[in-house]
């Protein structure tokens, strides 16, 4: 399909100067966003963008990312969106690629390397059948199930909100989408970077969001059950 209008949403907690970079990024990208929303977790230093389409939504500091993420729903003005956190560095590419593969039942993924430096984005060549990576030495190459997808807003799904901090909610959301008998085309060529940065034991570490997922996964497959979430309904525990 042609690209239409689309929002770009970013989780931000942490590292300003990273999020400039990211913004200032998806600004050049072809087509340009509509809009893009900041969803601000608490970090009380907000770079300085001269452009009217960028928005910050504050929120104090939360543990629920699920939560952050629903409530950007409201303020998505345009059909089309993307979520990304502030260390997802997406491909120039990835905008019109994530347009020729979307409908109501597909979306679109695939390879990403995590990076420790914006100085220089390696493109990688590699071994699909090993992913030993060939050219870059320190790249670390993975493909992630998480929702980095282009997403129209009738076919959201809702995070489910019973995840603490980062971690999980966007996994679940991945596989609450396959069970839907919807499907992900996953494409061998690199699309994003994840710039790597210190995690905060508060949002990552002292979480069980490990267990929840194993406990939700189990249900999923022995009830053949998902939870269909709305804006009133957005938190299911499998116990």
């Amino acid at each position: 399909m042609q690209p239409e209008p689309y929002t770009i949403v970013v989780n931000y907690h942490t590292n300003p100067d990273l999020l400039k970079y990211n913004i200032e990024r998806c600004l050049t990208f072809i087509p340009s966003p509509t809009s893009i929303l900041i969803l601000n977790n608490g970090c009380n230093i907000k770079p300085i963008f001269n452009d009217n389409r960028i928005k910050f939504i504050d929120f104090l500091h939360t543990k629920n990312i699920g939560y952050m993420m629903n409530c950007a729903y409201d303020y998505i003005t345009t059909d089309y969106f993307i979520h990304i956190s502030a260390t997802t560095i997406l491909k120039e590419d990835y905008i019109i690629n994530s347009f020729n593969v979307y409908n109501d039942h597909t979306k679109f993924t695939g390879m990403m390397i995590k990076i420790k430096s914006l100085d220089y984005l390696p493109e990688v060549v590699y071994n699909p059948s090993t992913y030993e990576n060939l050219t870059c030495e320190n790249a670390i190459i993975d493909y992630t199930p998480e929702t980095v997808y282009l997403d129209h807003k009738k076919n959201y799904l809702w995070y489910n909100e019973i995840f603490n901090g980062y971690g999980f909610e966007d996994v679940d959301y991945h596989y609450r989408w396959v069970l839907s008998q919807r499907y992900v085309v996953r494409t061998t060529k690199l699309i994003f970077y994840r710039y790597i940065v210190e995690r905060n034991g508060d949002f990552y570490e002292q979480n069980n969001n490990n267990e929840i997922f194993k406990k939700l996964i189990h249900y999923y497959f022995t009830t053949k059950t998902i939870p269909i979430f709305n804006r009133d309904y957005r938190y299911f525990n499998p116990t």
